[in-house]
């Protein structure tokens, strides 16, 4: 009985190895780094992302890893900055929407477009859903707009299984997108 007990409040490891990236917590000296990214990719990432209208300059960058180092330490969010093997910083991920009651959580990504379709990505998630696991999650979500092609191949990849296709769900800059939902249950693992 006690395996259905909801669990308590844990954090991940700091850092991750997997065997194409490092995942590092965020860290107040990557604030420049980050924005430096995010304002070279800026016109493709606000295509699906809607804080990068918000991300102006680098104190924005620094605000919200105030925000994701808080949160990771109240066990509310756990993101990632995204290194390759030589420390080259690629992109941000983490695990959000995290239900410690109901032993679900979900998947936010994003890399910048030179560094797409080498399997990053897919790595990042690899490298996070054994941990998640071992913590005793049962659920793992990633959800996108239907219209990012190259984000909702990914959990396709992975063998997640889409479990909705949810019309109209979110006005996003003036127009209602679609959103995918899919899901890895532990015991499909």
């Amino acid at each position: 009985m006690g395996s259905l007990l909801s669990l308590r409040p844990h954090a991940l490891p700091e850092v991750i190895r997997g065997e194409k990236v490092i995942l590092r917590r965020q860290d107040f000296s990557a604030a420049e780094e980050v924005f430096r990214c995010v304002n070279q990719d800026r016109e493709r990432l606000r295509q699906f992302l809607p804080w990068v209208d918000s991300t102006l300059n680098v104190d924005d960058s620094r605000m919200y890893i105030e925000w994701a180092r808080r949160q990771w330490d109240e066990a509310k969010v756990f993101d990632y900055g995204i290194h390759s093997l030589d420390g080259t910083y690629l992109g941000n991920g983490g695990v959000h929407s995290i239900s410690w009651e109901n032993r679900r959580c979900e998947f936010g990504y994003w890399i910048l477009g030179d560094f797409e379709g080498q399997g990053l990505i897919s790595d990042f998630i690899r490298s996070l859903e054994p941990e998640l696991f071992n913590l005793g999650f049962h659920r793992l979500e990633i959800r996108c707009d239907a219209a990012n092609l190259r984000s909702r191949a990914v959990p396709e990849r992975l063998g997640y299984l889409q479990e909705a296709h949810l019309h109209e769900h979110q006005l996003f800059r003036g127009r209602w997108r679609d959103t995918l939902v899919f899901a890895k249950l532990k015991k499909n693992n």
